[in-house]
């Protein structure tokens, strides 16, 4: 993959993730612009969900420490390494996305039960997959990120 395609994708999964995100703050404003009490309840909740975003942008933060690509005797043998901490990296976001959505899948169970008094199997599905594909997006997209930046330092090491 180039530089300039990867550049594409992730600009494009991060556009596709901010729509979600976008999605769940509308649905908030249009709950809470009704003004019913049970409508302020489930809009506290969608609120809730909403902050899938910010652990996601967690993924960033822990490959954005990382500041030098790995060094080997040959460009390849470091591409080589740096695709299998991509990919060693991911798994470990997937894993982790998935328990971050089904603890927010639990929380809003509890939520609808304990708070909501009506447990609506639709709206825990929905939360469920948005709040992963938000996760598994930016799971993708921050790893992207790694793999095109250190790409580029790889470059810089045998430019000579």
């Amino acid at each position: 993959m180039t530089w300039e395609t990867g550049l594409l994708i992730n600009q494009i999964l991060i556009l596709i993730s901010c729509i979600i995100w976008v999605s769940l703050i509308i649905r908030i404003i249009i709950l809470a612009y009704k003004k019913t009490y049970y409508d302020l309840k489930e809009t506290a909740l969608y609120l809730l969900n909403s902050t899938t975003i910010l652990l996601g942008a967690v993924y960033y933060i822990r490959l954005a420490l990382i500041t030098q690509g790995p060094k080997e005797e040959t460009k390849e043998g470091s591409l080589n390494i740096l695709k299998s901490e991509c990919i060693e990296e991911f798994i470990i976001y997937i894993v982790c996305s998935l328990i971050i959505s089904f603890t927010y899948l639990i929380f809003n169970f509890l939520y609808q039960k304990h708070v909501l008094n009506d447990v609506n199997k639709f709206k825990l599905r929905a939360l469920l997959i948005v709040d992963f594909a938000i996760l598994f997006i930016l799971s993708f997209t921050a790893v992207l990120n790694y793999y095109l930046s250190m790409l580029s330092e790889i470059s810089g090491y045998y430019a000579t």
